[in-house]
């Protein structure tokens, strides 16, 4: 058995057209707002852009204090369910609720089962364990990670 560790990381999806739309509904409603001179829309409009910026914050800090154990067993054969055992610690004094993880796996390798995305709900100072088996289509040696929150 080998147990690694890896660095935790958040993946960038589809969270710039987010933000994109988030600032233009801020710029729209600050055109209005001064257009029709109202002034309670100037405040909806800076509550609008905080949105993502606050949100980026509570993200980030959610993903302090989270570290990542994985064990794999040294030697498959080709086609062979391969399983992993994940453990995800929060070290922090706060419960991390709500977080995904999703594993990278290598060109020819797939899950046997399942698109590898784990929801996770870790109290404080504590772990949550997840299983999970990997199939590599071809011989050689593979690297599994990063695991994406």
């Amino acid at each position: 058995m080998i147990a690694e560790k890896h660095p935790t990381a958040s993946k960038p999806d589809y969270h710039r057209v987010k933000v994109l739309a988030t600032v233009l509904a801020s710029l729209c409603i600050l055109t209005v707002a001064l257009t029709l001179g109202l002034g309670h829309l100037y405040m909806m409009a800076i509550a609008v852009a905080m949105v993502p910026l606050v949100s980026y914050a509570v993200g980030k800090r959610m993903l302090t204090g989270l570290s990542v154990q994985r064990d794999i067993v040294d030697v498959a054969w080709e086609g062979q369910p391969v399983s992993v055992n994940l453990t995800v610690r929060n070290d922090s004094p706060l419960p991390r609720y709500f977080l995904q993880a999703q594993e990278t796996l290598p060109d020819g390798a797939q899950f046997s089962e399942g698109n590898g995305v784990i929801p996770l709900a870790i109290p404080p100072h504590g772990s949550q364990q997840a299983h999970y088996q990997v199939v590599f289509g071809r011989r050689g040696r593979h690297r599994l990670g990063p695991l994406w929150f």
